[in-house]
This record gives C-alpha cells, structure tokens and sequence, in this order.
C-alpha cells in the first residue's frame, strides 16, 4: 500500500529537523504513523554566553540544551504541527501561550499570526529557526524590547472575549488605588451543564448602585434561537492600583481559579480595588433579592514600566469572567471558584476602523457634508465611515423605495414579505447604518435646494468649520443651486461626484479655494476635456449610454435612472472614496481646482483616472446693471490677450462659447473660437465677420455633445472707455432677436466689460 501524503510529509519534517543547524539530538526514535499527534521530540543548542553554558542554564533558567517537540496530527501539512516546550518550562516569560498542550506542556508564541500560514511561507525549517530565536531571547530575558513596547499578556485562541474601548477604558484609572463599575451586556453558551463560552460587552461609563437599585441592573434570560444560549445584563469590575506601583515583571497567564485571580491581582496592585468592589456587589446583591448565578466581567489594570506594544499607555487591562450569586456567599466556592480567561476585543469606533484602514484624520478633525443618500452617496458614505471618517451632516429629501436595493449600500430588511419598513427616508436608513461604526452623523431630511435658500439651515447643515462638502447627486438643479447667489453663506468647497454612460465614466470635481473654480466652472471644463479626449468623448456623449434611462418600478410607476450593476458602481465609488480620504489627510487643492476622469478599462474591472488641474476664473460684473454673473475660464482669457497683443494697435474679436445656468444666472465662458476671415478690424471698431461661422460654432458645439454652445461674441477696445454706443445697440438687438440671453464681452486694457442681452430685463 502507498504511503498517505501525511507520511510523506512527516518523513520529510523528520530529515530536516534531524539536519537542522540548532538541533543536536532527535530522542524520538520511532514514529508511527496511525498515533494521532504523532510527536517528534528533539533537543535545540540553545546561544548563549560561555559563562551561562557552563553552568547549564540561563539565570532564568533556560537550559543550554532545551528539549522541544512538535505534535504533527493527520491534517499535516495542511495544517503546521503545535510546537511546545518542557512541562517544567517557566512560564513567566513574554511570548508565551495562555494554553497548554493535552499533555500539559506550554506552548510559546514565535510568531505574531497564523502559525500554518508560516509554514506555508517557511516550512519546518523557519519553524526552527523561529524556535531557536525565541529560545535564545528567553535565555537573555529579551523577549520583550522596551524600544518596540510592554508585550502584553497572550490571549490568542481564547473562545471567551470582551468588547471595549481601551481608551476609554484606560480614561477612568486616577493616580489612586480604586474601583468602578460599568454596564455590561453578555452572551453565553451552554452544553449541557456546562458554559461553552461567553461574550460581553462593556459601556465605558461609571454607574452607581445600591441595595435597591441592582436588582435593575443585573438580569438573564434565555435567549430566542436554538440550544442553550443565555443573554444577559450586568456589571462589569474595574480595578486599578495607585500610580506608583509599577510591575515590571511578566506574569504567565494561568490564572484558573478566584485564588489565582487575587494572586495576580496582588502582584498588580490592583488586590484593594478588586476586593472593595467585589465586598460592594456581594451587600447589595444579597439585599436585592435577585437570583442567580449571573455573569461578572473583572477588568484588572496592571502598571507597566514603558507603554504597551501599539499604544501610548502603560496601562494595560486584562479581562476575566465569572459567575456570582445572591445570598449569604457571593462565591459558594470561594477560592475554587472558576475564574474564565476573557480575551479582548475592541469596540467598534472610527478610531479602531482609522487604525485598521491606514487612513490619516485630519488634525484637528474636521467635520463634513454629504448631499445625497443614494447609490453613490451610501456606497461612499460607508466607505468612509469604514475608514473611520463618516460624513457629520447628510442631506437627502427621497424616501427609499424598494428598487432602490438594487445598487443602495443599505441591506434590505430579511422579511422579504413585509418592505414597509424600507419605505422611510433615505437618510434615516444611512444614518441607522452609519450609526453602528461608533459615532452617529446628523440626518436633514430636506431638499437642498430650498435648504441653500434658508440661512439657519445652512448653519446647521454646513457648521463654520466644515472642511467640504461632497454632492453625489449628479442633479443638474443641485449642481446649480451650490454655485447660484442664493447660497452666500456657503464656504465649503465642493468635492462633487459623478457617473456617465452606464457606469462607463466616472468624473470627480473639486472646487478651489474660496470656491473658485467652482463646480459649475469645473463640469464646464470637463467637457471641454472630453470634447477633445477620443475616449472619454466616446462615453460621455454617447446617447446610446449617456442619456438616463426610464425604469418600470411599479405598474403605471417609472424612475428615471442609470441603469447599471452595483459591482461597477461600487468600484467608482472606491476610487472616490480614496480620492476624499487622501483629501482629507494632504489637504484640499491649495491654488486651484482639479478634477478626474475616470474610464472603465475594455475588461470592465479597472478605471484609469486621468488629472486636470484647472486655475482660478475671472468674475465680471455686467454694466447694463444685470443681475447675470459672467465666470472666464483662465484658457478663454489666455486666448483673448493672445489675440489682442497678436492684432496691436486695431480692435479684435471672436466668437465665446461655454455654458449657462438659468437657475444660478451665471454665464461660463470656456473657450473662445477665432474670428471668420472675413472679420474686419480697425483701431475704432471691429466687424465680427459670417464666413463660416455658422459651421465653425456647429462643429464646436457637435463635437462636445452641444453641452458647449455659443454664448456670444468678444472684442477689444484701445483704451479703457467702456461699452460703446453701438455696443449697447448691438446687445439691445440681440435681445430682441434671440429668447436665450447672449454676452456681449469686451477686453480693455484695464480689464473686461460686458452686456448681457436678454430680453426679460
């Protein structure tokens, strides 16, 4: 019969430690396969100074030559062997296992992860370098480095854990011995007669209590799902020492027992506060006719002498359980009461998500405001909240709708019968999302656009400090109310975010400072951008795909809308999801705006985003008295004082072209074409001449979709005399002539004049 790949395995593990540098003996003579683990035992020449192998031993007594053993069961090599140590190993060190092994050897820590994913990286052979690494450090009493941190006490592979925040946690030890108590919810599971294992959860605020009262506090019941499962509300015990007992020495995690636990507790200095606390729980529970047994959750503070690895705290906090009684005895068992190891865990916080995501807060934090609480807006909400940055303020008026699903990041109610519930308001389901990663945005259910008109509720949706604002409603009409005069009092920047032709283009503004370029400026630039880039030109003018699409939601119901899967909408709202939080921690354009494009590769799985930076408008006031308000790009106004110092001493002209907000009243001027050859220029006037104009605007217009289009015609003036008479007929005649309002411009060598032409004023 052919040998099984665990044989295999197992012969090739046994040639390499028998060849291995550090090993001086394999004392396991024989193997046989069918024992289950199967142990090889070898002995590892441990380094160490002539003086310490002489006598045998380190003086904290590792041994010159340390026997080790490796326990190889039948998933091997799927799964690494369990490496341990001597029975009689000291288990006051660093690094080492709270467990033991079936045979009661302990079992250290060579490696901060998954002890099989090493292997997978390593083999045997790093198993045993690791190995003898720790050994030789144990020897030398440096397994913890006082550059790198206190190593706290190992807690790995423990069923039973708490949840906390550390910081808050650490935030009510004072300098002096004490006590507290906290509320705590807990889980356990139970196997029969005996607990599984527990969860809990602490409140990291103080609560009081007394004989009358902690019958209100402490409670369990069986919990409403299958197999022993108890759900309980209780209290939590914290204990600390005073701010001059520092413990310096490692302590093994062994604790098993209420005896044990006031042992350590002791060594800690903590034993006052545990003991006061605990004498508190046992008056008043035996007055409060409460009955249990019911779980506690021992916090125990320990004093280190430098700050814990990963923190700036030298405070670090162990967690146990355990089960109490009403009565004349609090624990019927006194010493022998068992005591369960309680791993940490951490709560949910936009810390914790910061830390994890590598995102960098701004300092000082600053809040912002998210418009919108659709597709895009949740998607990105959520990434954001994820990197401990959730939006402060969001503004929606929508209600949700049960079509909505299939792209929102909201998760739909599991009753597929009953979809009332998703019914509510947009923000109201975002910010019950958001709510669970630990702070809680404010939801204004509200048009902006008649919020922009109401001075309170711009300072309540848009505070003085707000660092910007993200619109990612792709509307027309909100994108005009951000830039019109009736939102004055706004200062925020905008970050604004877009999709085009199915998802196929995605496009990300941002305003300058002081809002200039603003987002009107900036959408006009990107189709000019596209107007002259084959690709993006292709998506974003495609009818075929760029146009919105009239959806059935209902019978006789229909939504306008983009029709497009929630993967592909999601990977643009990753990438504008990055862009805000580098945003937030390099800091917002300093001397312009900028925008990106991003286009969906061939493979639909990847976007290249390509970067536009775009410089400030000038603002020109009309003198016809007008309420309009004209914005020249820096590319039109380049071209213009080209032209003028190109002509010299004639006047000159040409053909402007941009767009137009009626709701914002607000011309943007993006370009300027050349004059026919048939103009006529002179030093008193110029004739704008007909040559091919016509085409000449049509084929501009054409080749960007007609989102650019003609908005009227410049010239120049010598001398800085304003408009001219014929300049007012001029405007006066277009007015009457054309219902869109037309731009009559004028370059002076002190600046720009212009005439709106429109027939309503």
């Amino acid at each position: 019969m052919s040998e099984s790949l665990f044989q295999r395995a197992l012969s090739r593990a046994l040639l390499v430690i028998s060849s291995h540098p550090s090993v001086v003996e394999v004392v396991t003579e024989e193997i046989d396969p069918s024992d289950d683990p199967v142990r090889l035992e070898f002995m590892i020449d441990v380094a160490m100074s002539n003086r310490w192998r002489a006598a045998g031993q380190s003086p904290n007594g590792v041994r010159r030559i340390e026997p080790v053993a490796f326990d190889f069961r039948s998933s091997f090599p799927r799964i690494a062997p369990e490496l341990s140590l001597r029975s009689d190993f000291g288990r006051d060190k660093a690094h080492v296992q709270p467990w033991l092994t079936y045979d009661g050897r302990p079992v250290p820590c060579i490696y901060e992860g998954l002890l099989s994913e090493f292997f997978f990286q390593q083999g045997i052979a790093g198993i045993l370098n690791q190995t003898a690494n720790w050994l030789e450090k144990a020897a030398a009493g440096a397994l913890i480095d006082p550059e790198q941190g206190w190593e706290p006490t190992r807690r790995d592979r423990l069923g039973d854990y708490v949840i906390y925040d550390g910081d808050d946690l650490r935030g009510l030890v004072n300098n002096k011995p004490g006590h507290c108590f906290l509320e705590c919810e807990y889980l356990r599971v139970e196997d029969g007669a005996e607990t599984v294992f527990r969860h809990a959860q602490l409140n990291e605020k103080r609560i009081r209590f007394n004989r009358s009262n902690v019958n209100q506090l402490v409670t369990e019941y069986r919990g409403n799902v299958k197999g022993e499962v108890w759900l309980g509300r209780g209290l939590a015990l914290l204990a600390w020492s005073d701010a001059k007992s520092i413990s310096d020495t490692y302590y093994p995690e062994t604790v098993s027992k209420l005896s044990e636990l006031w042992q350590l507790a002791d060594c800690f200095g903590c034993k006052e506060g545990l003991r006061n606390g605990l004498d508190w729980l046992q008056t008043c529970s035996r007055s409060g006719n409460i009955v249990g047994p019911f779980g506690i959750t021992i916090i125990l503070c320990a004093r280190r002498p430098f700050p814990i690895i990963g923190t700036s705290t030298t405070i670090e906090v162990m967690g146990y359980f355990a089960d109490f009684l009403s009565g004349p005895k609090m624990f019927p068992n006194d010493g022998e009461t068992p005591i369960h190891l309680a791993a940490h865990r951490h709560k949910i916080t936009p810390s914790l998500m910061e830390d994890l995501s590598g995102s960098q807060r701004p300092d000082p934090d600053q809040p912002w405001t998210l418009i919108g609480a659709g597709s895009l807006g949740s998607k990105i909400a959520l990434h954001m909240a994820r990197a401990g940055q959730m939006p402060s303020v969001i503004i929606d008026h929508a209600s949700m709708s049960p079509h909505n699903v299939a792209r929102h990041a909201i998760i739909p109610p599991k009753n597929s019968d009953m979809q009332l519930s998703m019914l509510d308001s947009k923000v109201a389901h975002l910010k019950d999302a958001l709510s669970g990663f630990g702070e809680e945005p404010k939801a204004v259910r509200n048009d902006v656009r008649l919020a922009l008109m109401n001075d309170a509720i711009i300072e309540n949706v848009w505070p003085e400090e707000t660092w910007a604002t993200v619109n990612s409603t792709a509307s027309l009409a909100v994108r005009a109310a951000l830039c019109a005069d009736v939102a004055p009092t706004l200062k925020a920047r905008v970050i604004e975010t877009v999709l085009f032709a199915e998802g196929q283009l995605g496009l990300i503004t941002t305003e300058g400072p002081r809002r200039n370029p603003d987002i009107g400026d900036l959408m006009a630039e990107f189709y000019h951008f596209a107007s002259h880039d084959d690709l993006t030109r292709g998506k974003a003018f495609n009818q075929d795909v760029a146009a919105l699409n009239r959806t059935l939601v209902g019978e006789g119901c229909g939504s306008m809308t983009m029709k497009v899967t929630d993967s592909r909408l999601s990977i643009h709202a990753a990438g504008m999801s990055e862009y805000i939080l580098h945003k937030r921690a390099v800091g917002l354009p300093a001397n312009s705006g900028e925008f990106y494009v991003g286009n969906l590769d061939q493979h639909g799985i990847g976007i290249g985003w390509q970067h536009v930076e775009v410089p400030p408008a000038q603002e020109i006031e009309p003198t016809n008295n007008c309420p309009w308000k004209i914005r020249l790009s820096d590319r039109a106004h380049q071209k213009i004082v080209a032209e003028v110092e190109r002509v010299g001493k004639v006047e000159t002209g040409g053909v402007i072209v941009g767009r137009l907000s009626e709701v914002a009243e607000i011309f943007y001027i993006i370009d300027v074409l050349e004059a026919p050859s048939d103009s006529v220029r002179s030093p008193t006037e110029f004739t704008l001449g007909v040559s091919g104009l016509r085409a000449q605007i049509n084929s501009y217009a054409e080749k960007a979709g007609w989102t650019l289009f003609c908005l009227g015609t410049w010239h120049s003036h010598l001398a800085p005399s304003g408009p001219s008479a014929l300049d007012k007929k001029t405007a006066e005649a277009i007015a009457l002539a054309r219902l869109t309002p037309s731009l009559l411009l004028i370059h002076t060598p002190s600046g720009y004049d212009a005439i709106i032409a429109d027939v309503a004023t």
